[in-house]
């Protein structure tokens, strides 16, 4: 007992000493810290408090093609074109996925006007190669800012590196493991190979040396990009139910947009086995969310081949036109009605037949009149 009670006061004194250095931190240095690390966290009150409908997008939102663009708005400025009663605003990050959605939504105001959050779903970014970027150790550390934890405590777990801060050789290391374990077979299909690097590993165009060599590694990026199965144990998906439970916890609509992936270049790289399996993960994303009160948009199969800005790899960049039609998907989901029609201004000037003659012209593929 008597220890006790020279204990007590001790920890008494260093827990007020704590709470009164993480007021001064607070006051006087995170501000700055937040406005140089993360200034989306200083960005998500003011935004939340000033919008409708808060739209969380990574690169897909507001990229475009310089070479073929005349149009550079994003999809989330067109989808405020499609719903002028309605404030969108817009939290873009390049990169960013579910988790690092998850935590900026969480930080929204329960006071806030806010009732429609809109959050990019991309379908690549649930596969090892996003998983077990090196670019993670970065958003992890800005996801320390974006806690609701004391300042001063999440100062002192940045200073110790308490969060995922894996080397790019591990993560590396973790990629090419999970190419080489993840069981790609799903039910209803019978799979030729078992896993990704047994299908990048088999033998495809007989003739590897030229055009064929070309072909051959845009398919094997295909393949790491898109040939995995999801399923609940997936880290997006978790991130994923996280966000629709806290929706429901904050009565705010919740739309995913599911955004468009390269699926010509697919068919035409790999035929119907990597297509099917890019549409067996859709189907999962959308029966298992709308089966939870969430709005899922599948804008999946909107664009064509040759309308994505990056032709030698796949990414989910894709010009005006279809960020265009995106946004108005989207404006019909979240106000219940068909949106009239807002007609584009001349895209690809002068010639809007002239597209992107890279991996077009290397797979055949000809612009549509």
């Amino acid at each position: 007992m008597r220890n006790l009670k020279l204990v007590l006061p001790r920890l008494l004194f260093v827990a007020l000493l704590f709470v009164l250095c993480n007021f001064f931190y607070a006051r006087y240095f995170w501000p700055d810290e937040l406005r140089q690390h993360a200034p989306l966290a200083m960005r998500i009150e003011a935004m939340a408090d000033s919008a409708d409908v808060l739209y969380f997008g990574e690169s897909s939102n507001n990229s475009f093609n310089p070479f073929t663009d005349t149009l550079t708005q994003s999809m989330s400025e067109f989808l405020q074109g499609y719903l002028p009663q309605m404030r969108v605003r817009d939290i873009t990050h390049s990169g960013y996925h579910s988790g690092m959605f998850l935590a900026l939504i969480d930080l929204i105001p329960t006071t806030s006007p806010l009732r429609t959050v809109v959050v990019t779903m991309n379908l690549r970014n649930c596969g090892p190669a996003a998983i077990h970027t090196t670019l993670e150790p970065y958003m992890q550390k800005q996801k320390v800012y974006y806690s609701k934890r004391w300042p001063l405590l999440s100062r002192l777990f940045l200073s110790m590196r308490y969060y995922d801060n894996r080397d790019s050789m591990e993560r590396e290391r973790l990629k090419f493991q999970a190419w080489r374990t993840w069981d790609i077979r799903y039910p209803g299909v019978k799979h030729t190979y078992p896993t990704a690097r047994a299908w990048y590993d088999a033998v495809k165009y007989s003739d590897e040396e030229g055009v064929n060599r070309r072909k051959r590694i845009l398919a094997d990026d295909y393949i790491k990009a898109f040939a995995f199965v999801l399923d609940e144990h997936n880290p997006r998906i978790a991130d994923f139910d996280a966000m629709v439970k806290l929706a429901a916890a904050r009565g705010v609509k919740l739309v995913f947009n599911l955004v468009p992936e390269n699926v010509e270049y697919a068919r035409l790289l790999l035929g119907d086995a990597l297509i099917s399996q890019i549409k067996y993960n859709r189907d999962f994303l959308v029966h298992r969310y709308q089966g939870r009160g969430a709005l899922v948009v599948d804008n999946l199969e909107l664009a064509r081949g040759v309308e994505f800005t990056d032709q030698f790899w796949t990414t989910e960049h894709v010009n005006a036109r279809v960020r265009h039609a995106c946004a108005r998907n989207l404006a019909k989901a979240i106000s219940g009605r068909v949106p009239q029609e807002r007609s584009l201004k001349q895209n690809n000037w002068p010639n809007p037949a002239v597209l992107q003659p890279m991996a077009d012209t290397l797979l055949g593929v000809q612009p549509r009149k």
